[in-house]
């Protein structure tokens, strides 16, 4: 066999290489553009596999209309145009492939369509030729006698994609400031081009786009006894990329809008192309059938008890369903490979499917869909799918019993009767660790059962096809029964839902009792931004996080300015929620209120009559629209700060956290709109998942300020718990003699992070 010549592998590597990390570089740079939302990365990455669909389609054409030599001088071509728009970038940017801050949305743009075309100006053409780079040189690689397959040269473009996501957030975004990478990645991308033209050198001796010159036992090397057809390829990558995308979405949108998070299911889902395209032995229909089925099941179980995970839980569930899925949907595309004749139409119709998948995603759900469905439609879609193929193939697990899924089978039906059982005669569900116990335990006895039934003799039975297929249908019906969970869920008590790029904003009603009143509340995700009462009497009562013994309800009630005759309390709040905080308002204050969502700012409004808060409030308000940060930093620029006596941070989507926000850097811009020694910082940290006291605690640190942690147990007809983290001056007297210090309780002593623009990490503040 003649070995893969190095400059090819390099290269290829290299440019898989560079597709991902200038994805997660441009990722990190635009996010606080766009208020840190979880749609900015789904965003991004349907840019970039459209892309990847636009390099592939290059490829194809080149290699159907092109000779060889041809396509060697189209590319290069190509790509001294895109060194050249690389230069033009850093002289007019300062730096390639990072637009500079004239290029910020205006507030009223529409968010996906201004992401789509920065990051069209900024990176298009260079990302588009090294999309192209892998299936046209595999192709040019065929064209040269070999006795070696080109396919698992699609193994090491995924290796090289692999290493680029996984160095990313544990090496350069630790070492290295994004513009630093930025120039990086433009030095490597040189690299990258003189690579590509040594593998075009190799061309010199191929005068025509032909198949003669591979000799006949290479194409019996490479020949596949199931070759799918095209529409099937299209499918399978699609639901690959939607579930892809969709787990990304619920991950980000619970817990933190961070470039890790981000990479995670995207290795999980290049491991998989890696797996099944390196070697057949990687893939067992059967194995990853199975291992799905019981994933499923606990997710369907966790999602129709509406158990709450934590967040170890949440990450290995949710990728473990997306490994196994990713596992059938490549390990069959794998299988339904073309000659390499076909090759460059096989990786065409991938990338198409990727697309699709991410077009589903990121454009159409948010548009037909009032929630997050498109996890379990992806799911239900891909069972589908491998429901026809394992069909139209004979030999395939749905025609041949084993005794493994008549275990799976039981442990399936075990799972939901010990659940039920739970459910109907505990008043306590029992928790997430032991609800997932019982699941683990009741497949543990199916696979005992069937074992032991084995050892009796019922061997036959065992293995009858009777139990593959019923496999089948548990899958089936759970994946059913996911969808109309979720669709159920968004609607229950639901007055009002919407959903846009920055998430899913319901209001819920719900009726009193005999010891409380009515309220309304919203919900972002799936955390509750504020509630208010329908009664008169109680209308008017700060609730939720911001009752009168919660931080920021101590802050506002304590500050001097509120307690002197004849003052008045200028006040910023970061994250408008239903307006709560208007209900400390008085006659002459004034209320400066930061958010970037537009349905939220309607509702608060008063919208449908839901809320009412800003309404009835006698100070004065001013609602600023995008992202807060931007918004600040634009008025310190224009009219050089503002002059609040007390900021309010409270910026969450879900539970995640935009980092934007709590940096080092963007505590210094806070500070400088504050109007003096006597004014302070409200946070409010409540997470379910992170520590977020350790990096406000962090903060004042660096910067010397007095810090008082408020836990509130709330007050009301619903009291309602929050945690806040109040920041003033050394100098600021007042507090240290107001309840807020009084009362505040110990910072935990070993629990001090620092987050900075340059790097944020969640692994030191998991709870």
């Amino acid at each position: 066999m003649i070995p893969i010549p190095m400059a090819t592998a390099i290269t290829i590597f290299l440019s898989a290489f560079l597709l991902f990390t200038v994805q997660l570089i441009l990722g990190k740079w635009l996010l606080p553009w766009f208020g840190g939302a979880p749609a900015v990365w789904t965003t991004c990455m349907l840019f970039f596999q459209v892309l990847l669909l636009g390099g592939y389609a290059y490829a194809r054409a080149l290699d159907a209309y092109l000779p060889p030599r041809s396509q060697a001088i189209v590319h290069g071509a190509l790509l001294l145009v895109a060194a050249a728009i690389l230069l033009v970038q850093s002289q007019a940017w300062g730096m390639p492939i990072l637009p500079d801050l004239t290029w910020r949305p205006h507030p009223e743009s529409i968010p996906w369509i201004h992401l789509l075309g920065t990051l069209t100006i900024a990176i298009a053409l260079p990302f588009f030729l090294l999309a192209a780079t892998s299936p046209l040189l595999q192709r040019w690689y065929s064209l040269v006698p070999y006795r070696g397959s080109p396919y698992r040269l699609y193994a090491l473009s995924n290796a090289g994609s692999l290493l680029g996501l996984l160095s990313y957030p544990f090496f350069f975004e630790v070492l290295f400031p994004v513009p630093a990478q930025a120039l990086g990645w433009a030095i490597l991308f040189g690299f990258f081009a003189a690579g590509c033209g040594m593998a075009a050198m190799r061309l010199r001796s191929v005068t025509a786009v032909s198949d003669r010159v591979r000799p006949p036992e290479a194409n019996r090397a490479v020949a596949t006894p199931h070759e799918g057809r095209p529409i099937e390829w299209l499918l399978l990558s699609a639901c690959a990329a939607a579930m892809l995308l969709s787990i990304t979405n619920v991950v980000s949108q619970d817990i933190a809008v961070v470039p890790l998070l981000w990479v995670l299911p995207l290795t999980i889902y290049l491991f998989t192309f890696i797996l099944c395209f390196d070697h057949p032995r990687w893939y067992d229909r059967r194995f990853f059938t199975i291992l799905l089925t019981i994933l499923v099941t606990t997710i369907s179980i966790v999602i129709t008890s509406e158990a709450s995970l934590g967040l170890p839980e949440q990450l290995l569930l949710y990728g473990g369903v997306l490994f196994a899925f990713c596992m059938l949907c490549h390990g069959e595309l794998y299988r339904s490979r073309p000659d390499v004749s076909k090759l460059t139409s096989f990786y065409l119709m991938v990338a198409l499917g990727g697309a699709l998948g991410g077009g589903f995603v990121s454009l159409a759900a948010p548009l037909l869909f009032d929630g997050f469905w498109e996890f379990p439609i992806a799911l239900l879609a891909g069972l589908s799918l491998f429901t026809v193929r394992f069909y139209r193939e004979m030999g395939s697990l749905l025609h041949a019993g084993h005794w493994t899924q008549a275990a799976a089978v039981a442990g399936v039906m075990l799972a939901i009767v010990a659940t039920t059982y739970m459910e109907a005669n505990t008043a306590e569900s029992g928790g997430s660790t032991r609800l997932l116990l019982l699941i683990g335990s009741s497949f543990l006895g199916g696979f005992a059962i069937v074992a032991g039934s084995r050892l009796l003799g019922a061997n036959a039975l065992a293995g009858h096809r009777i139990w593959s297929r019923a496999l089948n249908t548990c899958l089936i019906f759970l994946a059913v029964a996911i969808c109309i969970q979720t669709i159920r869920s968004t609607y229950i008590d639901t007055r009002s839902v919407d959903r846009n790029f920055y998430g899913v904003v319901r209001v819920i009603a719900v009726p009193g009792n005999e010891n409380r009143p009515a309220y309304r509340e919203m919900v972002h995700g799936q955390v509750q931004h504020g509630f208010q009462f329908v009664d008169s009497e109680w209308s008017r009562f700060p609730t939720s996080y911001y009752s009168p013994d919660s931080g920021a309800g101590r802050t506002l009630l304590h500050h001097p300015n509120r307690n002197q005759p004849g003052n008045s309390l200028e006040v910023g709040v970061i994250g408008l929620g239903i307006g709560t905080l208007a209900a400390y308002g008085r006659e002459g204050d004034r209320f400066v209120q930061y958010e970037i969502n537009p349905h939220v700012i309607a509702l608060a409004r008063g919208e449908g009559g839901w809320f009412s808060y800003l309404e009835h409030s006698p100070a004065e308000h001013e609602i600023v629209g995008g992202d807060a940060r931007l918004a600040l930093e634009a008025e310190l620029q224009d009219r050089g700060g503002r002059s609040f006596d007390v900021l309010v941070l409270d910026a969450f989507s879900g539970d995640a956290v935009p980092a934007h926000l709590l940096t080092t850097e963007a505590f210094a811009l806070y500070w400088e709109h504050l109007r003096d020694a006597d004014s302070v910082i409200a946070a409010h940290v409540s997470n379910l998942h992170l520590d977020l006291p350790a990096v406000v605690h962090g903060i004042a640190e660096h910067f010397g300020w007095d810090k008082f942690l408020i836990q509130a147990a709330g007050s009301g007809p619903r009291p309602f718990s929050s945690d806040w983290v109040v920041l003033a001056s050394p100098e600021n007297q007042w507090i240290r003699q107001s309840p807020i210090a009084a009362e505040a309780a110990p910072f935990p002593t070993d629990r001090t992070v620092l987050w900075t623009d340059r790097y944020s990490s969640l692994f030191r503040i998991l709870k």
